[in-house]
């Protein structure tokens, strides 16, 4: 006896336009191929970036989601994750930098972004928010100069009780020395003291016993004309004013480039993913966590 199966159509559903955005939340929340874990940790991050009011705890936890989102091979079109590496790494390396003392006394301070001092790396990491300057000691630049003039004021006045006194007025590139000078002779006084310039030490007729003279001498000044190579070796010596000038400017930028790819990273997780974390992290969502290298 030979038996026949009858073969059933498949019964077509019909979804309603809401069962069709959760259905297309679900699709999302299971693309990653290791789901349970891995998609806990990311909800987690980016749950206390979310209710986070500190801008170091944002770009952290954004930084960590995006990590490991990236370590589980998953392709997003939209997050680049070369961008929050380099985010990541300067971050560390204005919170970790290094100080020293100079000779007069100074704190210098360091910085190292762990990355290659590279024009391609500073054009699209860094020039975007660095537009305030750099403000550091002029005399631990050592790559990057180039020949220069100093101009110096001698000054010898019986009635002062030290009545012979030098000091240095500023230094300018070769090329700019005629200019320079024509314009300190033109002006005729010093415009580090505003004592005028008269009198001559030239020995002879031509000799006084009172002068104020405009001097030069050879030196080196810092060249600062290829600027992304230049930067890399600025922010080696700091000032206090010029590492708080680069931490405000790079924090501004910084937060909103988290706020996007936050964005991207919850698109990945579904609602109720989110929702579980808020409940399971509770009072520990707005509890400030210890860090010791914030700025």
């Amino acid at each position: 006896m030979i038996l026949f199966w009858k073969k059933k159509k498949n019964k077509v559903i019909k979804l309603s336009e809401d069962n069709k955005k959760t259905e297309d939340l679900m699709k999302r929340a299971f693309r990653w191929p290791k789901f349970g874990v891995a998609q806990k940790l990311v909800s987690q991050h980016l749950v206390l970036a979310s209710f986070s009011n500190e801008p170091n705890a944002i770009i952290e936890h954004v930084a960590q989601a995006s990590s490991i989102v990236e370590g589980l091979g998953q392709k997003v079109k939209e997050l680049d994750f070369e961008k929050m590496r380099k985010i990541n790494a300067i971050h560390r390396g204005l919170s970790n930098f290094t100080t020293k003392k100079l000779p007069d006394g100074a704190k210098c301070y360091g910085v190292n972004f762990g990355f290659p001092s590279t024009e391609e790396n500073y054009q699209k990491y860094i020039s975007n928010w660095e537009t305030v300057g750099v403000n550091y000691y002029p005399s631990q630049i050592h790559k990057h100069r180039q020949p220069g003039i100093m101009f110096v004021h001698k000054l010898h006045y019986k009635r002062y009780y030290n009545p012979d006194i030098t000091h240095e007025i500023f230094s300018v590139p070769t090329k700019d020395y005629e200019k320079t000078r024509n314009q300190l002779r033109q002006d005729g006084f010093c415009p580090r003291c505003f004592v005028e310039f008269f009198g001559s030490d030239r020995g002879g007729l031509f000799s006084t016993d009172e002068y104020s003279l405009l001097k030069t001498r050879k030196t080196t000044v810092v060249d600062d004309g290829v600027f992304w190579s230049f930067f890399f070796e600025a922010i080696t010596c700091l000032t206090e004013n010029g590492l708080k000038s680069l931490q405000g400017a790079f924090l501004n930028w910084a937060v909103d480039e988290c706020g996007k790819a936050k964005a991207v990273i919850g698109n990945l997780l579904s609602p109720s993913t989110f929702e579980e974390t808020v409940k399971l992290l509770g009072n520990n969502i707005n509890k400030k966590p210890e860090r010791n290298n914030d700025f």
